[in-house]
């Protein structure tokens, strides 16, 4: 027994020699210590991370792009900086009194400089480059980050290590989403982290110079952090001194340095249509900063719930239009004679993920087979056209946003998705107006129930039932990794052999669904179907054994991989959109068929570079940044209806057109949309289109301000002013919506 007492007291002296730090050495103030071992572990964990990812990409080509970057680009000096990260937290060197507080002090005071420095580098960007009032800002900005975790933790070391490692965070978020969607990280982007975590699978992360060396100079001031000690301030009261000194500078800048009248006087402001080059512009964490200003809608300067009715009346009385009749503008005739019939046509209504006609654009390209040959041959019985969309790259929920209410996505935040932050009850839209009239409506989107909020969205926008991808696969294939479900996936049609296209449901297979739950709807009741579908969605850099490519271009001086495997899916939905074509046209029941495309897709940007003849995406006009947010549109349907070719339409106005197409009543508010579109076209977070063809990225000082701006209180009224809805406008009878289920 005794023995086994001393040999346990053994044990906890070690383990106490361990888990403490040792005086190794000491010169007067200056103590040489050993970390105590958790300490170590954790700094040559880093060190080996590291040195794993420069030894990747040592035979990378050194980036041209930012020179203070290529300063860093050697492979031994990142190893030799990430085995002096594990050295500062295996040794630590103290300094006592006054000198020591200092010393710390000025380190800490450091920290955002090399932060600011940190998160450009990782994302590629020249951080000491701007102007002194820039880097001014980005060093307050940085430097709130530090004071913040200072207020909590009331010393040096956990403050530089929690608040760096935060903005290391930040900055790779940042990097993955230009990566993903071509579009920076917004704040707005929180809400949708779930829906990114489910296609994070289908992207393949590429190793870059910029990754590796902000995440060793991460590691270098994680390590000098460490070197401050956890308690710089032993007095209870210099701590809380300490602590509320921040909390006063925190107040002070944020009131004085994030103001809205500081950043207008000083022209700090963000472009909603190209965050892309504000963040370029001012950094990313300055920006990011500057748009959390603006994460909620606000309110329209003057408005008044009481008005919103006068608005509506006003622009239809001006189109000779009563108020109190059921006819319209017609968007396809552009006369004031659009009244409903009385039929009501089945509505098929496919949005398909980044359907987008890149030839199109700038100077467009050669392939070596036609990438849609059917879609352009539709004619009999066809209304076609450009439709002008407000994301690009991603962001699919903010064009069905627009489409299903008739709202234009400008009046949000930059970034927001009304599905995740804003629709919490029954909100007016095209699904109700059916649902009033009859029909059976129902949603599709062969993909995760979780993604964009959806299940709730559908719900209040009135869709009676839906089906997810939790609905066709077993549980089993859900868990799966990514290529054991691409090859199981088929077990649950094998006669058909083509159900998935890399890991994502195929649009042949999607379309299959479609016919099926046409054919299972209540013959009773006219049929409305939203089918989102899912095959074009993003991640092209790697192909899949289960996706035979075919498109190549072959009059461009790039190579551009990802462009090509797009154009070879964009073929394969052409193919799998005449296979349902074809069934419709044998169906009985008069029934529409509408395809639009969300957004482009997000491809080497190089390859858009080069169409725009070699010009950088930032420095496109007003027409051209325009056309990098466009997609086809198709009505067919398999009865007579007038053939026609839309230039220029907004997908706000598109239910409008559909409706108008079908011959159903409309409420109020979509007779006021069709009386705008004959004034403004287009109303996107890309700026604006009148009558006439002219564009401009902004409306102030145009013929077509005050429209826009009364389209603005209209829209806040639908969306966002619950308690104050004038369902007069938005329901065919007047009802408020949210009584029903």
């Amino acid at each position: 027994m005794e023995e086994q007492q001393e040999s346990l007291s053994a044990f906890a002296r070690v383990r106490r020699a361990l888990t403490r730090e040792k005086l190794l050495l000491r010169l007067g103030p200056l103590y040489l210590v050993r970390s105590p071992i958790q300490y170590i572990l954790l700094g040559w964990l880093l060190t080996a991370g590291m040195i794993w990812l420069t030894l990747k990409v040592q035979n990378l080509p050194v980036p041209d792009a930012a020179p203070a970057l290529v300063k860093w680009c050697s492979w031994r000096l990142l190893i030799g900086l990430a085995v002096l990260v594990g050295l500062l937290f295996t040794f630590r060197l103290k300094v006592r009194g006054k000198a020591g507080f200092v010393l710390s002090s000025l380190i800490f005071v450091l920290a955002p400089f090399a932060a600011y420095s940190m998160v450009e580098t990782f994302n590629g960007l020249e951080a000491y480059s701007r102007s002194a009032s820039i880097i001014f800002m980005n060093i307050v900005a940085f430097g709130l980050v530090y004071l913040f975790f200072l207020v909590i933790f009331g010393n040096y070391r956990w403050a530089i290590l929690f608040g760096t490692g935060l903005l290391y965070l930040f900055a790779a978020t940042c990097y993955f989403l230009m990566v993903f969607r071509g579009t920076p990280f917004v704040p707005l982007d929180i809400l949708s982290s779930g829906t990114a975590a489910n296609v994070a699978d289908n992207y393949v992360f590429e190793l870059s110079w910029d990754w590796v060396v902000a995440t060793v100079q991460c590691g270098l001031m994680m390590g000098l952090g460490f070197q401050l000690g956890s308690a710089n301030l032993k007095r209870v009261r210099w701590k809380l001194t300490l602590r509320a000194l921040a909390v006063l500078v925190v107040l002070g800048a944020v009131s004085v340095f994030f103001s809205g009248s500081y950043l207008q006087a000083n022209g700090y402001a963000i472009s909603y249509w190209n965050q892309s080059e504000s963040y370029e512009k001012y950094g990313n964490w300055l920006a990011f900063c500057i748009n959390l200003r603006n994460v909620y809608p606000e309110k329209p300067e003057s408005y008044a719930a009481d008005t919103v009715d006068n608005v509506v009346t006003s622009l239809l009385i001006d189109d000779g239009i009563s108020p109190k009749d059921e006819r319209a503008y017609n968007l396809l005739t552009g006369e004031t004679d659009y009244e409903p019939g009385d039929a009501t046509p089945n509505i098929i209504m496919i949005m398909n993920e980044s359907f987008a006609d890149l030839q199109s654009l700038g100077s467009g390209f050669e392939t070596n087979i036609d990438v849609m040959p059917f879609f352009n041959s539709l004619q009999e019985n066809t209304i076609r056209g450009t439709l002008q969309v407000s994301v690009t790259g991603g962001g699919t929920a903010c064009t069905e946003y627009e489409v299903l209410t008739g709202n234009a996505q400008c009046f949000l935040p930059s970034g927001a998705v009304a599905y995740s932050a804003n629709i919490h009850d029954n909100t007016p839209s095209m699904v109700w107006t059916l649902r009033e009239q009859g029909y059976q409506t129902e949603a599709f989107h062969p993909y995760y129930i979780s993604g964009w909020n959806r299940e709730k969205a559908y719900t209040y926008l009135g869709f009676e039932d839906y089906t997810f991808l939790e609905d066709i696969l077993p549980e089993e294939m859900l868990e799966m990794a990514s290529n054991d479900r691409m090859e199981a996936v088929e077990s649950i049609d094998p006669e058909d052999g083509d159900v998935y296209n890399r890991d994502y449901m195929s649009d042949h297979y999607n379309f299959k669904l479609v016919e099926e739950l046409y054919e299972a709807r209540n013959t009773a009741e006219p049929f409305f179907l939203f089918n989102v579908t899912i095959q074009n969605h993003g991640g092209y850099t790697d192909g899949a054994s289960n996706f035979k490519e075919s498109v190549h271009i072959t009059d461009m001086e790039g190579y551009y991989p990802q462009a090509e495997r797009y154009l070879s899916l964009m073929r394969a939905s052409d193919q799998a959109f005449e296979e349902l074509i074809s069934y419709f046209e044998e169906v009985d029941e008069p029934t529409i068929v509408v395809m639009f495309g969300d957004h482009q897709p997000s491809v080497e940007q190089e390859f858009y570079e080069e169409l725009y003849g070699g010009k950088s995406l930032d420095e496109l006009s007003e027409a051209e940044l325009q056309t990098r947010f466009q997609t086809p549109f198709v009505i067919w349907a398999n009865y007579d209806i007038p053939e026609a070719e839309i230039d220029a339409i907004s997908a706000n106005y598109l239910s409008t057109l559909i409706m108008e197409v079908a011959g159903v009543e409309m409420p109020q508010y979509n007779r006021y949309l069709a009386s705008l579109y004959s004034r403004v076209p287009v109303i996107s977070n890309v700026g604006y289109q009148d009558a006439q063809g002219n564009v401009s990225y902004s409306c102030e000082g145009t013929d077509y301000e005050r429209y826009v701006y009364d389209y603005q209180c209209v829209a806040y009224n639908n969306l966002l002013d619950y308690s104050n809805r004038n369902w007069s406008l938005f329901s065919l009878d007047g009802q408020d919506l949210t009584t029903l289920e």
